[in-house]
């Protein structure tokens, strides 16, 4: 940020608010340290407080929150139920453990390492084949850009590397639906899951996991 020729002005601009919110303290903490290194300005760490031109500004962190209990949940049947019609559709025995992954098609998502782990639990815990699938939903994002692209269908190949190096006749390790899903199927899903993988690279604020568990009320996932 510091080779920005706008440097501060940017800076300056912000600090006309009363409060300042970001995502993560992380995010807060970069902002307070830019500010002192490129502002004269008084800054009170206790209070998460900075002075400048007259004018004091608290910086915190505020995580987005979801909605709860989301109203879909009032339409949506038993878990077991959700369960079951979810296993239906993918062809998977009742006794196989079910973990799913939803976010964009994006690279910050950490979509081929997911795969990659799963590429070392089989290399490393054989015993696993034939117990666990997983379901990864990654809807389409931002087609046009090579970057994407590229992407998308580096994550294509590699679930069916997995396919064909681990799977079977009857039984496929990974479950690629690069497709957009309504927020109903998408909570269908999360119902019917035993685990949720939320591996975010670098993310504002990554909500999958609050969903996932604001979607059960089974005490369970």
């Amino acid at each position: 940020y510091s080779i920005c020729p706008w440097r501060e002005r940017i800076l300056e601009g912000l600090l006309g608010s009363s409060i300042i919110g970001f995502h993560t303290q992380f995010h807060a903490n970069n902002f307070t340290e830019s500010v002192d290194r490129i502002l004269e300005s008084r800054i009170e760490r206790a209070d998460a407080a900075i002075s400048y031109g007259g004018q004091t500004t608290l910086v915190h962190a505020y995580p987005i929150s979801i909605e709860w209990p989301a109203e879909l949940l009032a339409r949506l049947p038993a878990v077991e139920e959700c369960r079951a019609r979810v296993r239906e559709r993918f062809g998977l025995p009742a006794n196989v453990k079910l973990c799913v992954g939803v976010e964009r098609l994006d690279y910050t998502k950490g979509i081929p390492d997911r795969f990659h782990a799963l590429d070392e639990l089989f290399t490393r815990y054989p015993e696993w084949l034939g117990k666990v699938v997983f379901l990864q939903v990654a809807a389409p994002s931002r087609g046009t850009l090579p970057a994407y692209r590229q992407l998308h269908e580096e994550c294509l190949r590699y679930a069916e590397e997995l396919n064909q190096r681990y799977g079977s006749e009857t039984y496929n390790p990974v479950l690629m639906l690069a497709e957009h899903h309504s927020q109903e199927q998408v909570y269908d899903i999360y119902r019917a899951a035993d685990i949720c993988m939320v591996t975010s690279l670098h993310d504002g604020m990554n909500l999958v996991a609050k969903e996932f568990v604001a979607a059960r009320d089974d005490e369970q996932g």
